[in-house]
């Protein structure tokens, strides 16, 4: 298991050190977490306009350092040339009303120490600030409804940051590596908190997460090392991948009841956890979720969790599954090669995906009618496995996935 955590580890390091870092040239792309206020955000604004039909007149025009599209009834700024450091944008030009901060309106200005977004705009779009490192005060109106993806990223100068109380989710890579961010205020109508969003932010000392909450993507606070305690949503469902990932100062964590899985690498890395509540709801545990913390270090093996079997690396010789255990979680016994022979009882449901992965001097198993999933590769490069007992109702496409590798494969393809 060790060895594939390991990988996942190394390719989300990477991935985060280039997803924040990309060029006017070389822009990286990823999925919306929300969408554009051209489908959505404007229904919740005041005003009985849409935007998205309104149509425009005049493009790139220029007003005091300004760059700007004129729509029928208001303004998008798209640019600035200005030379300010403290730049208070203004809420009308030439009588018509900014509603809109555009797309890379200020990308990588590193003049720029202070920003003031007038009340009205509705919208800013998607690395309108990327990289503008040296802004340290950032005011944004009540009016915003929509902020895009990377909007604020890199900006390593700023310290904490208000969002507005109408904002329903925080988009993909928002505050990534906003190294000096200290404190961050999410407001009670959030509903999503997209991947990435506050990676790197490795001066972010607590969070709490609004009961609104219902989804955390993907490595959302991944490598906030300063973060030590957390106040997950009660209205989560699933902990996401990587989402705490290498918070390498966080000391306990309470998984909310109603949570029923965690995924994988979910808490890799916090190298100072020692304390875990984990709920009864929690059904699922992927491989990896808890690696390289000293509280999943710190239990001994067998690693049982709410009827679930979810570590056994010392496995040794033969091995009888004890009888509360109903679930033999992911990668359980991942590369056990000095395992040799299993005992199920009548009581297991589900053998997770890589369980007994490697274990290459396992000779023989029986596995019982009452399991009904059998994971993919649950004994793939099982080398020396010869002898299996299989229930009729499974099919051949889940044999060939659990037993890929395996000389019992070999053997039942031969008779098929």
């Amino acid at each position: 298991m060790k060895k594939i955590i390991s990988i996942i580890a190394v390719l989300a390091v990477a991935v985060g050190q280039t997803a924040c870092g990309n060029t006017a040239d070389n822009k990286i792309e990823v999925t919306e977490a929300t969408e554009s206020i051209s489908e959505t955000t404007v229904e919740e604004t005041t005003t009985a306009e849409t935007i998205s039909e309104e149509k425009l007149l005049n493009a790139q025009l220029e007003k005091d350092g300004y760059i700007y599209d004129e729509y029928e009834t208001y303004i998008e700024i798209t640019g600035y040339t200005g030379d300010d450091t403290e730049v208070v944008i203004p809420s009308e030009i030439d009588g018509k009303a900014v509603k809109v901060i555009g797309e890379g309106a200020f990308y990588e200005n590193v003049n720029i120490t202070s920003v003031k977004i007038p009340d009205g705009v509705v919208e800013i779009e998607k690395e309108a600030f990327f990289y503008c490192y040296y802004i340290k005060k950032l005011e944004i109106p009540d009016s915003v409804k929509s902020i895009g993806k990377q909007a604020f990223a890199r900006c390593g100068k700023l310290k904490k940051a208000k969002l507005p109380d109408g904002l329903t989710s925080i988009s993909d890579f928002l505050f990534c590596n906003c190294e000096s961010l200290e404190k961050i205020e999410i407001p009670s109508n959030v509903t999503s908190i997209g991947e990435w969003a506050f990676y790197d932010c490795i001066s972010l000392k607590e969070i709490k997460i609004p009961d609104s909450v219902k989804i955390i993507k993907n490595t959302a606070f991944s490598n906030c090392d300063s973060l030590t305690r957390v106040k997950i949503s009660d209205s989560i469902t699933s902990i996401d991948g990587g989402v705490f990932s290498g918070c390498k100062n966080l000391k306990e964590v309470k998984i909310p009841d109603g949570v029923t899985s965690i995924d994988t690498n979910a808490f890799y890395g916090c190298t100072s956890l020692k304390k875990v509540d984990i709920p009864d709801s929690v059904k699922s545990i992927s491989p990896g979720a808890f690696s390289e913390t000293p509280w999943l270090e710190n239990l001994s093996e067998p690693v049982i969790i709410n009827n679930m079997l979810y570590k056994y690396e010392s496995a040794n010789g033969s091995v009888i599954v004890p009888y509360e255990i109903t679930t033999i979680s992911d990668g359980a016994f991942y590369d056990c090669e000095n395992l040799t022979d299993v005992t199920f009882h009548d009581d297991i449901t589900s053998i997770g995906i890589i369980s007994f992965y490697g274990c290459e001097n396992l000779k023989k198993i029986e596995i019982p009618d009452s399991v009904k999933i059998l994971g993919k590769w649950a004994f793939k490069d099982c080398i020396n496995l010869t002898e299996v007992i299989l229930p009729d109702h499974f099919t051949k496409e889940e044999i060939e996935e659990a037993f890929e590798g395996t000389p019992f494969l070999e053997n039942y393809l031969a008779k098929e």
